[in-house]
């Protein structure tokens, strides 16, 4: 209580704090009011550090790997800061309809948020799923993935399912989404994926044994942006979707190539 530091937010506030070893620290919050009258009494909260945990909310303070019985339930918003690698390998259960965090794009909806590298390549079809952690899940439970940050060569996805979101895979600042191989996307309340860019470091942008279903917009919508690169589509089954289930944007000098794909619209 010798120095006071100020929050963001007044209903909802945060504060940031990465600690640097387990055990217990405590905080003391006190409200000034709009007359500048100052709380004189602060509230105490004491918050045990366990580093050895699992960050199920928050900002990584480094490099984790999720793997095991599982599953992980995520309460707020995750974000994979630059420089820091999460490597999941089980089934990832996410709060419905409620971020503890208030943060990201969506404050009511949890998202995983990559500015940093998301190594999520499961070993055969299935073996990492994200999914809504109620009894009757719904479209729109969570948010999705949804990489941000500096545009960068990005980490495939592989043998991941994604499911009950708002999107499935999405970018921010034209930072595009990786390779995909073997991902499952389906129930989304409006598209599967949605791209602003294709990725950087990448001659060929490759989808391979993608599916994707029961969206409520589109399937899948690919922009490259700036980035010069031709697109590979390969196996992609895009079937149940509201509106378009391939829309794709690129640039003249750009190739798409399409090979033992279907597509179709909800009937």
């Amino acid at each position: 209580g010798t120095s006071w530091l100020p929050v963001s937010g007044a209903d909802y506030w945060t504060f940031p704090f990465t600690p640097s070893v387990s055990g217990p620290q405590e905080f003391r919050c006190r409200v000034t009011d709009d007359d500048g009258m100052v709380e004189t009494t602060p509230d105490v909260i004491t918050v045990d550090f366990d580093l050895t945990l699992p960050t199920l909310e928050g900002t990584l303070p480094g490099n984790e790997t999720w793997s095991g019985p599982g599953p992980y339930l995520l309460a707020g918003d995750v974000i994979i800061p630059a420089g820091t690698t999460l490597d999941p390998g089980t089934t990832i259960r996410v709060q419905p309809l409620a971020d503890d965090r208030h943060g990201g794009l969506d404050a009511s909806r949890v998202e995983l948020i990559v500015e940093g590298t998301l190594i999520a390549q499961g070993s055969v079809p299935g073996s990492i799923v994200m999914t809504s952690d109620s009894i009757t899940p719904a479209k729109g439970h969570w948010y999705g993935i949804r990489y941000d940050g500096v545009p960068r060569p990005l980490a495939e996805l592989r043998n991941v399912s994604l499911e009950w979101g708002r999107k499935g895979l999405s970018d921010s600042n034209s930072v595009g989404i990786p390779n995909l191989d073997g991902v499952s996307i389906t129930q989304m309340q409006e598209d599967g994926i949605r791209t602003t860019s294709a990725p950087a470091g990448v001659s060929v942008w490759t989808l391979r044994n993608l599916q994707v279903s029961l969206v409520d917009q589109a399937g899948l919508y690919l922009d490259t942006g700036s980035v010069n690169v031709d697109v590979l589509l390969e196996n992609l089954s895009i079937q149940d979707t509201a509106q378009y289930p391939l829309v794709a944007t690129l640039d003249p000098t750009e190739d798409l190539t399409i090979r033992d794909s279907s597509f179709e619209t909800a009937s």
